[in-house]
């Protein structure tokens, strides 16, 4: 898994203690393959690496985003309305036990939070994350078929009838944004086939 191998390394620039660093990358690897994650799983943390790099060079602090990245989603239940807040505490734990800049658990915490809304941020590096993390959005209509049946399977506790009620809102969030994509990358990139995706299925959800 390449996500966990940067994560290894970037660890490594903290401590020198291989158990430690074992451990939190074990931690990360047995959340994300929790029951229920058909999606928020490792396979999103790697399709998420791949858009960021190739962004790289406009990024500002890498490390905060690599941070950021393997944390996000590391505490999820799909009932709750915490998982950004109890992910970022979390990230910040980690980060405090081998002596991470605050400056960089700052940031990361910063980014961590702001995918609870997906609003424009003053931070540049906060709407490449955020953008990054909703391209499946602009992907090839099987991609976002298969996000969009990944995500009702997350929430099978939820009657057919109130999920589809709840998953249009949503998605008609979105389409009421000025813009779902907040960086001139990702909007030229997805926006169009965003709206397309979300919209076709709305039109599915409605029938």
């Amino acid at each position: 898994m390449k996500i966990i191998k940067q994560f290894k390394e970037l660890l490594s620039h903290y401590t020198n203690d291989p158990y430690r660093i074992a451990k939190l990358s074990e931690e990360v690897i047995r959340n994300y393959r929790g029951k229920g994650r058909y999606y928020h799983n490792i396979k999103h943390l790697e399709s998420l690496l791949s858009s960021l790099e190739c962004i790289k060079n406009d990024i500002q602090d890498w490390e905060a985003m690599l941070f950021a990245l393997v944390y996000h989603d590391c505490i999820y239940d799909s009932t709750s309305k915490e998982n950004e807040e109890q992910s970022a505490m979390l990230a910040l734990e980690r980060m405090e036990e081998i002596y991470v800049p605050k400056n960089i658990q700052q940031r990361c915490y910063q980014i961590i939070m702001a995918t609870k809304t997906h609003t424009l941020s003053a931070i540049h590096d906060i709407n490449l994350f955020t953008d990054a993390d909703i391209a499946v959005l602009g992907s090839d209509w099987n991609t976002y078929e298969n996000y969009a049946k990944a995500i009702r399977q997350e929430y099978t506790v939820v009657p057919e009838e109130k999920y589809r009620e709840g998953r249009k809102k949503v998605l008609q969030h979105f389409l009421a944004m000025e813009g779902i994509y907040k960086t001139e990358y990702f909007k030229t990139m997805y926006e169009a086939r965003a709206r397309e995706n979300i919209q076709r299925e709305i039109e599915l959800l409605s029938t």
